[in-house]
C-alpha cells in the first residue's frame, strides 16, 4: 500500500506521463460533470479576476435541441443567469447575422 504522496511521486516520475507545466488532465466517465466543473471554474475565475468581462459570458450547448432547456439549466448550474443559456442555433442566429444551420447532402456531409 502506498500513501498519496508516494502515489503522486510515482506518477510524476513516470516516463509515460507527459510533463507539462500548468496542465491538468481530467478523466472520468461520460456525464460525470467534467465539462461543467471546468466551465464553472473558468466562470468563477473571470468573476474574481476580470469582473468587467462577466457580461460577455454565455452558456451554449451544441447538442441542445429543446429550445435552450439544457443550456439554461447549465447556465444556472455554473452561476450564470438563466437568460445567458442558449442552444447553438438560437445563439448563432441571434449574434451572427446571416447564420444558417448547415444542410446535409445525400451522403450525410454538412454544407452551408
Amino acid at each position: 500500500m502506498c500513501s498519496t504522496e508516494a502515489g503522486l511521486r510515482s506518477v510524476i516520475n513516470n516516463d509515460l506521463v507527459p510533463q507539462y507545466d500548468n496542465i491538468t488532465f481530467i478523466d472520468g466517465i461520460p456525464g460525470a460533470g467534467k465539462s461543467q466543473a471546468v466551465d464553472k471554474l473558468i466562470y468563477q475565475y473571470i468573476n474574481r479576476y476580470h469582473p468587467e468581462l462577466s457580461d460577455s459570458i454565455w452558456a451554449v450547448h451544441g447538442g441542445d435541441i429543446e429550445d435552450g432547456k439544457i443550456s439554461k439549466k447549465f447556465a444556472t448550474d455554473i452561476g450564470l443567469p438563466e437568460e445567458k443559456g442558449f442552444d447553438k442555433n438560437t445563439f448563432m442566429t441571434s449574434f451572427f447575422e446571416g447564420y444558417s444551420e448547415p444542410k446535409e447532402d445525400k451522403k450525410g456531409n454538412k454544407n452551408h
